[in-house]
């Protein structure tokens, strides 16, 4: 196949090219994506109050990521005039397909720009009263992918935007994730996480810090698989970072302070299995220096597909005039309050951790189980120890402290670590609202009411007495 020339495809006419694999020929064909429209010509210079801003342009009003953008072009405009004409539709061609846009218009308004939204925006203030437009029709049905095309490839677009982008694909088109993510040239958790932190954009506070990165996109995502309700987003992220908790932690913290507010919906994302089940970085932050948040349930792969059936789901109240609770955000709430028990529990055991002084093969055991350990459950494991009051556990991060436990010259410390680490994986699998409880979360279970008087759940306790039963 001839190789592509500086700045180009060798193949830019799209045509199939035969190449021979020994004795079959297997035609190769470039996959067509939506691009940036170009004008075709020099077009025709028509007065500007005969052409429109597109209402289904992703940009809305915010045009401009910086104020001195806009001045930039202005003068751009004034020194050079208008280098390339505005792609742009026929208003009857647009309005046969988007009817219910016509209150946008005017009489006088006869074309809808397509590309060049900018630069229509500072014509008046550059001085211009005509400019050139170039009718292309053709891209009618496909507004919104020429909108994500023309603006993603140079950053044009906020988070928000592009998310708008993504779920009208997927709401107005039925184009799955995978799909979208094909035809932006993006990965496809990527389209999954920004359609469902669009919820979001409609509150003030949390739209300007996710814009902010306080919290990124990726972390503000991880946050709200875990709290649920959108309004709460901002405050957990607050609390991570003032006392340095994952997001699991953090979460688990601002449901149960009761600051939550009534009547906000969760996400909802497709594949369920891009969310995870409720890890965490430890600094929240997408591009800190722990990289980016880990949503895995430790290193265990999901389920049967079913859901935790730990926690009683709160039922609907009945009668006339009774509001209807947040199921959602209740259930997240009973699981929080399940979580904290365990947790505490899994504290008590930690730090009453008595063991004889282990021998070759145990300590060989308990090494190994240190470095097996997934991040989420390691930095579980360490907080149990930090408040076990271990040594150095407290002025340590995580992974610097396994190392330290790992070459110092405690047997014992490093079995007391083990077994917080043997409790964190157990707990992370149980804390994962997408599996069923199976025999290792009820061994689990069991564990925290013979060791710690851990008091079980509704749902819990059936579970513990088929296991009783059975051995």
């Amino acid at each position: 196949m001839p190789r592509a020339g500086a700045g180009g495809s060798a193949n830019t006419d799209m045509q199939a090219e035969p190449v021979n694999f020994e004795d079959e020929t297997v035609v190769l064909r470039e996959k067509e994506l939506i691009k940036a429209p170009k004008p075709k010509g020099l077009g025709v210079s028509v007065p500007l109050d005969e052409v429109a801003p597109c209402p289904q342009n992703l940009r809305g009003d915010e045009l401009y990521e910086r104020p001195e953008d806009r001045q930039r072009l202005v003068t751009q405009l004034r020194e050079n005039g208008l280098i390339h004409a505005l792609v742009v539709l026929d208003m009857a061609v647009y309005l046969d397909m988007y009817p219910e846009d016509a209150h946008h218009f005017n009489s006088s308004q006869k074309y809808v720009i397509v590309a060049g939204h900018c630069r229509f925006d500072c014509a008046p203030d550059a001085g211009l009263e005509l400019i050139r437009v170039d009718v292309q029709n053709q891209y009618v049905d496909k507004l919104t992918e020429v909108f994500l095309g023309e603006n993603i490839g140079r950053n044009a677009l906020t988070v928000f935007q592009e998310a708008e982008g993504y779920s009208r694909l997927h709401r107005e088109k039925k184009w799955s994730h995978r799909q979208i993510a094909e035809n932006a040239g993006v990965a496809k958790s990527s389209v999954t996480k920004k359609i469902a932190i669009l919820s979001l954009a409609k509150i003030p506070e949390a739209k300007e810090a996710v814009l902010q990165k306080r919290p990124g996109p990726e972390t503000a995502y991880h946050i709200l698989k875990e709290v649920g309700d959108p309004n709460l987003v901002v405050a957990t992220y607050d609390l991570m970072q003032a006392e340095r908790l994952t997001i699991p932690v953090a979460a688990r913290k601002v449901l149960l302070s009761g600051s939550s507010r009534t009547g906000a919906v969760g996400p909802e994302a497709e594949d369920a299995q891009t969310a995870g089940g409720g890890g965490s970085s430890r600094t929240g932050e997408d591009s800190g220096p722990e990289g980016k948040a880990d949503n895995r349930t430790g290193s265990s792969e999901a389920g049967d597909g079913g859901s935790n059936d730990t926690l009683p789901n709160p039922r609907r109240p009945a009668g006339p005039g009774v509001e209807e609770p947040n199921l959602e955000l209740e259930a997240k709430k009973l699981r929080a309050e399940a979580a904290e028990a365990r947790a505490a529990a899994c504290q008590d055991l930690v730090t009453t951790f008595v063991s004889a002084e282990p021998d070759a093969a145990a300590l060989r055991t308990a090494a190994t189980t240190l470095s097996l350990v997934s991040k989420k459950a390691l930095e579980l494991a360490h907080s149990w120890m930090a408040g076990a009051e271990a040594p150095n556990a407290s002025a340590m991060n995580p992974g610097p402290y396994r190392d330290h436990v790992l070459v110092s010259a405690s047997p014992t410390l490093v079995a007391q670590f083990a077994y917080a680490a043997a409790l964190a994986e157990d707990e992370c699998r149980t804390a994962d609202s997408r599996r069923k409880i199976d025999f290792r979360v009820s061994s689990y279970l069991q564990h925290l009411v013979d060791g710690a008087g851990y008091e079980p759940s509704e749902l819990e306790r059936p579970h513990l007495k088929s296991l009783s039963s059975s051995s």
